[in-house]
């Protein structure tokens, strides 16, 4: 089955054949030719444009306070996206996700601020979901970008955040 599922999210273009047995105990062999998976695209109604590759699995859209972080002081919302490859620890990009926030109001937001709004954010993950894991433990790092962000961001251009779980 495994061997199966590589295939299915194998390279655009690639072939990956089925036989399927019939209750009458015929076959019919189908070829499957992977497609790239549409974009996700924020809806218009927002201030800002993103798009995100279709490959990459979307949550839905969580709105302030958030379930995990209800401490955090904002209104607006959080649009979460992970990397196709998310819970393989073999990957390189093992638990990489990128989230789009947008809060309501003017938020001139410090690399401090941002700091400790992200310390807050994980601790609150770790303690919802991963439960086996001590959130103290979690040391978010914001790190400085040297040029502008735009408002149409891809991926590739989120802000950049080193996250550890220190032992």
């Amino acid at each position: 089955m495994s061997e199966i599922l590589k295939q299915i999210h194998g390279p655009i273009g690639a072939t990956l054949r089925l036989t399927v047995v019939k209750p009458d105990g015929s076959q019919s062999e189908y070829a499957l030719v992977r497609a790239p998976y549409p974009p996700h695209l924020n809806p218009a109604s927002d201030p800002f444009v993103y798009t995100v590759p279709g490959s990459w699995a979307a949550d839905p859209r969580y709105h302030y306070p958030l379930p995990w972080a209800p401490k955090l002081p904002y209104h607006g919302f959080v649009d979460l996206f992970f990397s196709p490859n998310f819970p393989e620890t073999d990957s390189p990009k093992y638990h990489s996700y990128l989230f789009f926030m947008s809060l309501e109001g003017t938020h001139m937001l410090t690399a401090e601020q941002l700091q400790s709004f992200l310390l807050t954010y994980f601790q609150g993950l770790a303690e919802e979901r991963a439960k086996t894991m001590d959130s103290r433990r979690i040391l978010p790092k914001y790190l400085r970008r040297t040029r502008k962000i735009q408002r149409h961001l891809q991926p590739s251009e989120a802000y950049p955040l080193a996250l550890s779980a220190e032992p």
